[in-house]
């Protein structure tokens, strides 16, 4: 073989050992944003909170690929909107910004960022585990809110923001969530009754 082979082969192999080395697992946690997207990815179960001026809650958990209310009712869901939500939650964009130990070093809290008292609340379960996003005010551009999350294993609290679209998806009111169908029958049972 030439010797212009060989260092390809060389530098292929060194380039294989370093990314090996590299990426290889250490036993360490995935870094918080990996881990928001593995949170978030498939939920089976959501819980809404809307804060002020009125407290109100609901609950949607996923029962053999199907969506349901469980409360304040028990009955099926929007496909339009949980997909909506899901899909939010799914391909979330979120970045990191600061610590409330640096706002506070600046003379700010978190009522400058809405999270004070929150006025929407995302507990998401999924089978990895869960995560709430406590939405606060929206960021200076309009585009983004501010959102403090939950993880489940650490008590380090950050603040980042995400697009507003997300907040929008899970803000509906109840009947929105609900199915607009009292009676499920296809168009031949119809025909037949």
């Amino acid at each position: 073989m030439k010797r212009s082979i060989w260092l390809l082969l060389g530098l292929n192999a060194g380039a294989f050992l370093w990314i090996w080395n590299t990426y290889r697992g250490d036993g360490s946690p995935p870094p918080p944003e990996i881990q928001l997207v593995e949170l978030l990815g498939s939920p089976n179960r959501l819980t809404i909170r809307s804060g002020f001026p009125a407290a109100t809650s609901l609950t949607l958990s996923n029962r053999d690929s199907e969506w349901f209310l469980d409360s304040p009712a028990h009955w099926p869901a929007s496909r339009h909107a949980i997909s909506k939500l899901v899909n939010a939650l799914r391909h979330i964009e979120a970045r990191r910004l600061f610590t409330p130990e640096q706002i506070k070093a600046n003379g700010e809290t978190l009522a400058d960022y809405g999270l004070d008292q929150p006025t929407l609340t995302l507990l998401a379960e999924s089978a990895a585990g869960s995560v709430t996003l406590a939405f606060g005010a929206a960021t200076r551009d309009k585009r983004e809110r501010y959102v403090l999350p939950s993880f489940p294993e650490s008590d380090a609290k950050e603040i980042w923001a995400v697009k507003d679209s997300l907040r929008q998806a899970a803000s509906l009111p109840v009947s929105e969530w609900m199915e607009r169908k009292f009676i499920n029958l296809d168009v031949y049972d119809v025909r037949a009754v």
